[in-house]
């Protein structure tokens, strides 16, 4: 304090004489130091260590929407990566175990997460960005299309064992469709640009996935003003003929009627009134399966209700978002750890464009013969 009071004198901010000017320079003294008691935000301290870890099993899913086995498996896996920080220049570093809780916690604001893990806003964005970044790196380990033959089999014979998706049509690897993830207008976009049919600002994710409701594909980021078969055109599995080589002449995957009817494609019959007792039965079959794809939208949602709505100024932001909650989503179905409640099923994209730039002529008429095939079948 007088090293202060001094350095002040030496300045001329006040008087080095005790005149009858004493009393201002207490004034000035009061309003300088009044500032070395800044006010500090109150935050809860060792709510990990006091509250988290005396949560029981239904508690801890309940707050973290993770099983608390699920959970840990991932923490260790964080901790042992290089995207978990060892050395922050003698500041406390954020226990690994925070890092994912936060970012597996239900829906909230940065703010209330800050203040209940002890940690500054920007602390806790940086948090959950790393936790992020982990996630998506191990994302090609997680989310895989079938590759070999064994695995392509297992995977097609799983449509078979479950009683009520006993449908009949062989060889799928899976079901396709797209879910809107709502979002606030992304910075520098035209909000139009990203409304969709229900009036609401939002990106699509596309996925495909398999009986077990486990992603084998997913792709995000495209405005939800998109047509479902475009946003199929655009996507790394369809552009780069990665389908065609996955599914070959053998299997398919299934979609509804917004998407194009191709050989590795498998769409319901148009019913113009005039479809056979066959083709009937086939749609009735088709739907019965592909609904699989809604079920799993329904159970991602419901887990991580952070993609029930995003405030996110990027787009950039909001797709590696949905992805990593993607990754946690399979890594959730690995344990069968899935929040029970069910979620109202989307709407199907009812929009017939079938002929929406297709690929050839040539696809589609395979596309038609190889499903006559499959209702011949049946």
């Amino acid at each position: 304090m007088d090293h202060k009071i001094s350095i002040l004198v030496s300045s001329g901010i006040l008087s080095s004489s005790s005149s009858s000017d004493s009393s201002d320079d207490e004034q000035r003294l009061g309003i300088i130091f009044s500032n070395d008691n800044v006010h500090s935000k109150p935050k809860i301290k060792d709510f990990v260590e006091k509250v988290v870890h005396k949560f029981t099993d239904d508690e801890f899913k309940r707050n973290f929407r993770l099983s608390r086995v699920t959970a840990y498996k991932i923490i260790s896996d964080f901790e042992l990566s290089n995207f978990y920080p060892k050395y922050t220049s003698g500041k406390k570093t954020v226990s690994a175990e925070a890092h994912m809780l936060m970012f597996a916690g239900n829906k909230t604001v940065i703010r209330i997460t800050a203040q209940v893990f002890n940690c500054s806003e920007s602390t806790c964005f940086h948090v959950i960005e790393r936790a992020m970044d982990f996630l998506l790196n191990i994302m090609p380990n997680i989310i895989k299309m079938p590759n070999t033959n064994e695995e392509k089999k297992e995977t097609s014979n799983e449509f078979k064992k479950i009683p009520s998706l006993i449908a009949g049509i062989p060889n799928i690897l899976g079901a396709i469709d797209g879910s809107y993830i709502s979002i606030r207008k992304p910075k520098h976009n035209i909000r139009s640009t990203y409304v969709n049919r229900h009036h609401d600002c939002s990106i699509t994710l596309q996925a495909i996935c398999d009986v077990k409701k486990k992603f084998l594909d997913v792709f995000t980021g495209t405005p939800g003003k998109m047509h479902h078969a475009r946003i199929l055109q655009m996507s790394f599995i369809y552009k780069d003929q990665y389908l065609y080589q996955v599914c070959g002449s053998k299997y398919h995957i299934l979609a509804d009627s917004a998407y194009p009817l191709e050989k590795n494609i498998i769409t319901p019959n148009r019913d113009y009134g005039n479809l056979t007792v066959t083709e009937k039965q086939f749609n009735k079959n088709h739907s019965k399966t592909r609904v699989v794809i809604e079920n799993t939208f329904g159970l991602l949602k419901e887990c991580f209700r952070h993609l029930l709505k995003f405030d996110f100024a990027l787009t950039e932001k909001d797709a590696n978002f949905v992805l990593a909650c993607c990754v946690l989503h399979n890594m959730c179905s690995e344990e069968d750890d899935f929040i029970t409640t069910e979620l109202p099923q989307e709407e199907p994209q009812n929009i017939t464009l079938a002929d929406l730039n297709p690929r050839s002529l040539d696809a589609r008429t395979k596309g038609m013969a190889k499903r006559q095939i499959l209702s011949n079948s049946l």
